[in-house]
């Protein structure tokens, strides 16, 4: 009976199928990014490893 009076009152639509490419190809371009920055700062430990000036 709650149920019922709560289900009428609370409608979920599906969001529209743009709004969903949009969000993933925003992850997919922050996913990107954050992998240049791992492999940037691999590369950089290991070129400070290598010619340590000390």
């Amino acid at each position: 009976m709650i149920y019922g009076a709560v289900a009428g009152l609370i409608s979920v639509t599906p969001p529209s199928r743009g709004s969903i490419t949009s969000v993933v190809l925003f992850f997919e371009i922050l996913l990107g990014l954050a992998s240049l920055l791992i492999i940037w700062f691999a590369l950089y430990t290991v070129y400070r490893l290598v010619n340590d000036e000390s």
